[in-house]
């Protein structure tokens, strides 16, 4: 029986708020099936947040964290 822990790639779909995990909505071993899960995934539910996650690490995220805004700093020199 294959677990979460035993997936390089796993697709999720998280709550609003951005706190915990609602749905794993795929586990895969291979990087260009993950995407193509995630890519799918987000066209079919624009409305939710969709994680693509290699263990801890966010490779992807459907949409931006709650009163998050993004500051783009100059290159320094």
């Amino acid at each position: 029986m294959t677990r979460i822990f035993d997936w390089t790639y796993q697709v999720e779909e998280w709550s609003a708020d951005h706190e915990k995990v609602y749905d794993l909505i795929a586990g895969v071993n291979n990087l260009h099936a993950a995407i193509a899960v995630y890519e799918v995934m987000c066209t079919e539910r624009p409305d939710r947040v969709i994680y693509l996650r290699n263990g801890a690490r966010v490779m992807r995220r459907s949409k931006p964290f709650p009163n998050c805004e993004i500051i783009i700093l100059p290159r320094p020199g």
